[in-house]
């Protein structure tokens, strides 16, 4: 590293900012996520290019700080879900008829996630 990038590396506080970062997108803004973690894979050696893309995300934050998500309004919220296991033949054209298996997963509203493998009984 040349010795003028060695001297600002020393007092420019990038890995303060990006901590500070970090924590904003934990915290209440996730969408600049991807972003602080992105910034975050360079604090072992960091260039004066990923400081101007540091306070360019605090440009973003400051330009979008009268955005809010508004949870609720008239519709009241409900949370729709189901469990279910499966029991019974595994039917398949080269398995059909094999030993008895079971399935389990869970369905929220309008999607269906299928939970692990399929296991004996």
């Amino acid at each position: 590293m040349p010795p003028e990038t060695a001297a600002w590396v020393a007092r420019t506080p990038y890995r303060e900012l990006v901590g500070s970062l970090n924590y904003i997108a934990v915290a209440t803004r996730p969408d600049i996520a991807y972003a602080a973690g992105h910034l975050a894979s360079f604090l072992g050696c960091y260039r004066p290019e990923d400081w101007t893309a540091a306070i360019r995300v605090l440009g973003y934050l400051k330009g979008t700080r009268a955005l809010f998500l508004v949870l609720g309004g008239t519709n009241p919220l409900t949370l729709v879900g189901y469990s279910i296991q499966v029991r019974g033949f595994v039917v398949g054209l080269q398995n059909f008829g094999q030993a008895q298996r079971r399935h389990t997963g869970y369905c929220m509203q309008d999607f269906f996630v299928h939970m692990g493998s399929p296991r004996k009984i």
